[in-house]
């Protein structure tokens, strides 16, 4: 009973001193920010507008993802079930345009993505100007009857995925 009681006492002590606040006299605190706080300060947020039409035969299940050069890790922004003929629209806010921003933009032929591999675009550079703008089509082709997935924007030429 005895260790307990002191193991108590020994994690109260130490979660006690964790809150502990230096106390100096008003004067000698320095009026500037240290240097941590402004370099966590983000620059001025950009905006990716995406508009998604689907001109499938069936609903498509269409996703936006984003990342930055600098930590390539994607980031799920939306998912979203869009229907035959219509139009979709959505946004990617970016708050550190210096780390190089990224998006994806993946479609399903379905609207039940289990077990089914997407179709993917994705740019690895945008212009923002002081916006982008992404147009994004997916599209069955009654000739060659074949889909394509095919974006253009953010200052790049069109790239489709077809299948």
């Amino acid at each position: 009973m005895s260790r307990l009681v002191c193991l108590l006492l020994a994690l109260a002590m130490v979660g006690c001193a964790q809150h502990v606040t230096p106390i100096a006299e008003t004067g000698s605190q320095p009026m500037m920010q240290n240097v941590g706080a402004i370099a966590a300060k983000p620059a001025e947020p950009v905006h990716a507008y995406v508009e998604y039409k689907n001109e499938d035969l069936e609903p498509s299940l269409f996703a936006v993802q984003w990342s930055y050069a600098a930590n390539p890790f994607w980031h799920l922004e939306l998912e979203k079930c869009v229907r035959v003929g219509d139009r979709f629209d959505t946004q990617v806010v970016y708050n550190h345009i210096k780390e190089g921003p990224q998006i994806k933009f993946d479609v399903i032929r379905s609207c039940q993505a289990f077990g089914k591999l997407p179709r993917t675009v994705s740019f690895h550079a945008i212009n923002f100007d002081p916006s982008a703008h992404f147009h994004v089509e997916f599209r069955f082709d009654e000739k060659t009857y074949h889909r394509s997935l095919c974006a253009r924007g953010g200052g790049n030429k069109k790239v489709c995925h077809t299948f």
